[in-house]
């Protein structure tokens, strides 16, 4: 299977191997904004639920699942 996976945070630039998966979504360790697998910026804790989420994306990789590995 091929993929895209995002390597830094398009906030601080932050590896986001340091972070979780959170609700389906990679979160950053700096400050938790949480991106899909696109590179999209889905959720930025900061902003009110009302207030749309307006960031560039992440720059993402293809990748391949093979043996359990990515």
């Amino acid at each position: 299977m091929v993929a895209s996976t995002v390597k830094r945070c398009p906030h601080r630039g932050v590896a986001l191997s340091l972070g979780t998966v959170s609700q389906g979504l990679i979160a950053c360790a700096y400050h938790g904004w949480r991106l899909d697998g696109t590179g999209r910026c889905r959720h930025i804790p900061s902003l009110r639920p009302e207030q749309p989420v307006k960031t560039a994306p992440a720059r993402t990789y293809p990748t391949t699942d093979r043996d359990g590995y990515v």
